[in-house]
């Protein structure tokens, strides 16, 4: 019942989160994603405040209910960090990355909480920290145009692209260099290093390079979904590490 519950919860606080941070990304999202519901006035705002306030209170409430208090607390934090990066810390300058990328680290936590685990898999939530800070920076690479219509100050548009496209290409090498650290200190084991090197460290190391060429919209959109792509893995070498103990 606990896992059950665990992946709803989970499931319905990324809802959550892509609702509110939709809905005060709207004008923004007029300029860069027109086609999506609420830009294209397909569902009214009012109607995705109901839908989140709905998520929102049923998610928490079961979570006290069905699941560790440590884990519920938790999810009440990443509710509260994501409303917040949503109002305000989104149109800071590395704030909102540094915020998400704490968030996804987050999903690591709280999962080792599921399962009993321990703090070994702070490991892991390293290593999708810094994947998860450079896909946000590289989506504000994506954006610029929308951000600085809507007077949205982002790394890119104060530091200028050279330097975003440095630093993301820093924090790919740092997610890269963190993978063999828990197999060194013995927290996992041969599967994880395998899957993550194959899936996360030689993909990273060939984008890390490539990214710094990179100069149009369509290139960052591609680079931002394969980074999306390269935490599954991770997330799955974790697991079955802990299942298997290979």
């Amino acid at each position: 019942m606990t896992v059950v519950s665990g992946a709803l919860v989970a499931g319905m606080t990324a809802a959550a989160g892509n609702i509110i941070n939709d809905i005060f990304d709207l004008e923004t999202d007029r300029v860069n994603r027109p086609a999506r519901v609420l830009p294209a006035g397909i569902l009214p705002v009012r109607t995705a405040w109901v839908f989140y306030t709905v998520l929102v209170l049923t998610s928490q409430t079961i979570a006290f209910v069905f699941i560790p208090f440590d884990a519920a607390l938790i999810i009440l934090l990443v509710h509260i960090l994501l409303f917040f990066y949503s109002l305000k810390l989104k149109s800071t300058v590395l704030w909102g990355n540094l915020t998400v990328s704490f968030l996804v680290g987050l999903t690591f936590l709280c999962g080792g909480v599921f399962s009993g685990g321990g703090s070994e898999v702070i490991y892991p939530a390293v290593t999708a920290f810094f994947l998860t800070f450079t896909r946000e920076l590289i989506k504000d690479l994506e954006d610029m145009t929308g951000d600085q219509a809507s007077g949205v100050v982002t790394y890119p548009l104060k530091y200028g692209i050279s330097k975003a496209r440095v630093l993301a290409s820093a924090g790919i090498f740092l997610s890269v260099f963190s993978i063999p650290v828990p197999v060194i200190t013995g927290a996992f084991g041969t599967f994880y290093l395998i899957v993550s090197l194959a899936f996360v460290g030689i993909p990273g190391v060939l984008l890390a390079v490539f990214l710094l060429t990179f100069s149009r919209k369509r290139q960052f959109s591609l680079a931002s979904f394969l980074l999306k792509l390269m935490i599954l893995p991770a997330l799955f070498a974790v697991g079955f590490d802990r299942l298997s103990g290979w």
